[in-house]
Parts: C-alpha cells; sequence; structure tokens
C-alpha cells in the first residue's frame, strides 16, 4: 500500500498504477478488499481512467460498508477523488454524493470538523487546475511532476 501511495506522492502515475493492479492479487489485501480497491482509484482518477476509477470507487464503496463502515485514511483520498472524476465528468448529483462521502469516511458529517476536511472536500469540488480527463484507457491526465 505504501509502494502505490509513494509513486503517487512522487508523481509517477504508470508505477502507481501498476502497483495498485497488483494490490488486488495481494494475499493480505485480497481482490476483495475494500483497501485494495482504494489503492486503485486514485491512481486511475490521476491517470485519467475515470470510467475506471468511478466503477472501482462504487465497488470501494460497497465494500467498505459491507466491512462496518470504520474510519480509515486509506479510504478518504479514494472517495475524494471519486467526487472529482464524477465532477469531471459533468455529474453534478454523483460528485454531490461523494462529496457527502468524504465526510462519513472521515467519520464526521458535521461543520465542526469540515475544516479539516476542505482540502478534500476542495478536490472534490474542482476542476479549475486540471485539464478535462478523457475517459480513456491511456494516460490522458496530469502529466508527472518533477
Amino acid at each position: 500500500m505504501t509502494a502505490c501511495t509513494d509513486a503517487l506522492h512522487a508523481g509517477d502515475l504508470p508505477a502507481a498504477l501498476s502497483v495498485a493492479g497488483r494490490s488486488g492479487a495481494d494475499e493480505l489485501l485480497g481482490s476483495g478488499s475494500y483497501l485494495a480497491a482504494s489503492m486503485q482509484i486514485p491512481a486511475l482518477v490521476l491517470s485519467g481512467d475515470l470510467g475506471a476509477g468511478r466503477r472501482n470507487a462504487t465497488r470501494m464503496w460497497d465494500r467498505w460498508q459491507q466491512a462496518g463502515s470504520a474510519p480509515t485514511a486509506w479510504v478518504i483520498p479514494a472517495v475524494a477523488l471519486a467526487a472529482l472524476a464524477h465532477h469531471l465528468r459533468g455529474d453534478h448529483q454523483a460528485r454531490a454524493t461523494w462529496g457527502t462521502r468524504v465526510l462519513l469516511a472521515a467519520g464526521t458529517a458535521g461543520p465542526s470538523q469540515e475544516r479539516t476536511l476542505a482540502a478534500l472536500v476542495f478536490l472534490g469540488h474542482s476542476s479549475g487546475h486540471l485539464h478535462r480527463a478523457q475517459d480513456r484507457g491511456g494516460h490522458a491526465g496530469l502529466p508527472r511532476v518533477r
């Protein structure tokens, strides 16, 4: 899980996609795990594969709910990026749903802790500094940052 996060932090989307893709075969995480799915979503969305990111986000959310919905730091960024993917595809109702889910994933739905999550909620609401990604298999998303 850390290797995928490290690759994302470095801006190496191909490496993040590779590591995230292998997470489903991990014996500890397993292919049905919401944790494995949560690692894949940021890499998929940031690389421009919004369709796969949105589909995986729905599966991740359902699995997380089935597992008891305990707040976990692994789910929050994936949920925020799912909101962004829906926003970029123009589905504002789904974006609002996933924006609310950011707060639920963090264990709060109230305004007292919203300030802490402002960056993630903003990420789910904004697209001003991002190019509209294309829903294709290529790497049409953000350029690698050095």
